[in-house]
């Protein structure tokens, strides 16, 4: 308990600005993160369907991330990320086989906070990747996780919020998994008061899925492996389903924020974002497996405490590529504390206060795999590279790989994430070569219960 009270000293007195100022509260923070979200389908990002009142309210009194990047397309290693601020080859967390957790030596934002004094907490809706058997529990003094639905788990933060000390900043983290594809009937199931929103006008082969052979995930699978041919209007189907589920959980989330969580916001910055996108019939392709952006481009929303309202300047939308890695220190500076340690991640804040004029983020790698850079996106494929100009081409859907004029980009884009990839691994191999191997994360049953969801590995 002594070291929690110095922490809590120290931060006043840093965030104290002068021996004649008032000391500052440290401020709290309340991280979301939203399964399965592509940015694209957001208002605040443009979508032309009403998904997300909630959230765009939300974001209009904040820094909308217009261009923030994933690590990967999968729940645990993108979560590993926001937690360290390191890219997969470096955290160690893996799905392969029975998983990976986290590398011994890794440190989580929890493990920064709770030493500095914070309460934490996390309530999570993923039961096979977000669990203790991963190491996603690091730092958090309660820890819920459970697969269920938006309403449990913020039934269980709002409770949380209730019991907390008020003389003590907290940490918040919520994991909500409604927008995931499910394993029932539709493939993107919304409560019974959101269906039909954005579907009511469909009358193709889909719309019966009681009677269908395929059902959910499974679908969604077969689909995405040639088995099931979808039209236009199929795709545009799954897709507004998809939207149902995404309008159900910022209906909640609006619950939330206006409700139980109304007076803890006060104090506390928000940030919503997400672990990856999804595909619905892009690049030929369904569930989340490749890294077009529609799967590696998430939401990011940054929202002052009401006491704070200045902190990160006007409400605004950031053009500038930004990285899932770079959470983790962006969080800690703004609570005064100082950067971690092996972190690959970059803080943010004197960019967004403009005390800096350019952005501190470096390129975005997608598993050694892919490479974000300048406005650029290479793909490494089997049998060669796709290279696409975002700026030009948002959607991908004009492959530059082979035109001559970009061989040299191509090249030097290669070499990076050969470099990164050499450079990331090394770190990894310390992390790792400083505590115990890690167990496998989770067994047979919980495998099948991950490939009934859409997790075929």
């Amino acid at each position: 308990m002594r070291l929690r009270t110095i922490g809590i000293l120290a931060l006043v007195v840093m965030l104290g600005a002068g021996a004649c100022s008032e000391p500052v509260s440290p401020p709290s923070f309340l991280v979301v993160s939203l399964d399965t979200t592509r940015a694209d389908h957001l208002g605040l990002y443009g979508h032309d369907q009403d998904t997300t009142p909630n959230l765009d309210a939300l974001a209009s009194r904040g820094i909308v991330f217009d261009q923030l990047i994933s690590v990967s397309e999968n729940t645990l290693i993108s979560h590993a990320s926001l937690f360290t601020g390191l890219v997969p080859a470096s955290h160690g967390a893996a799905y392969v086989g029975e998983g990976r957790a986290l590398a011994p030596a890794a440190v989580t934002f929890a493990d920064d906070f709770l030493r500095a004094g914070y309460q934490t907490a996390a309530f999570v809706a993923h039961g096979d990747w977000l669990t203790t058997a991963f190491g996603m529990d690091r730092g958090f003094e309660t820890f819920s996780s459970a697969y269920r639905g938006a309403d449990a788990v913020l039934d269980e933060a709002a409770a949380w919020l209730e019991a907390r000390d008020r003389s003590r900043p907290y940490l918040l983290f919520i994991h909500l998994f409604d927008v995931h594809s499910d394993a029932g009937s539709r493939p993107y199931e919304a409560p019974e008061e959101f269906t039909g929103r954005f579907t009511s006008d469909y009358e193709g082969p889909l719309k019966d899925w009681e009677t269908a052979p395929l059902r959910g995930s499974a679908f969604l699978q077969a689909a995405a492996e040639g088995e099931v041919s979808l039209d236009a209007l199929d795709l545009e189907y799954l897709r507004d389903m998809y939207d149902e589920g995404l309008a159900a959980t910022d209906a909640k989330l609006g619950d939330f924020f206006d409700g139980p969580a109304k007076e803890a916001m006060d104090e506390a910055f928000v940030l919503v974002t997400a672990d990856h996108g999804e595909e619905i019939g892009e690049h030929g392709r369904m569930l989340h497996s490749a890294f077009y952006d529609e799967v590696v481009r998430i939401p990011g929303i940054l929202v002052p405490p009401s006491n704070r309202a200045d902190a990160l300047g006007p409400p605004r939308v950031v053009k500038e590529q930004i990285r899932l890695i770079d959470i983790r220190p962006t969080l800690l500076s703004l609570a005064g504390l100082p950067r971690p340690a092996r972190c690959q991640g970059v803080a943010l804040v004197d960019w967004l206060d403009g005390t800096r004029t350019s952005c501190p983020a470096g390129p975005a790698t997608i598993y050694h795999q892919a490479l974000r850079q300048g406005g650029f996106k290479l793909i490494r494929k089997k049998g060669g590279v796709e290279l696409y100009d975002l700026t030009n081409d948002p959607e991908e859907q004009v492959d530059l790989a082979s035109v001559p004029e970009h061989k040299a980009r191509v090249q030097q884009m290669i070499a990076t994430l050969n470099a990164l990839r050499d450079r990331d691994t090394k770190l990894g191999e310390e992390l790792q070569a400083m505590g115990a191997s890690p167990a496998p994360g989770h067994d047979a049953v919980s495998t099948e219960a991950l490939k009934a969801i859409g997790y075929a590995r």
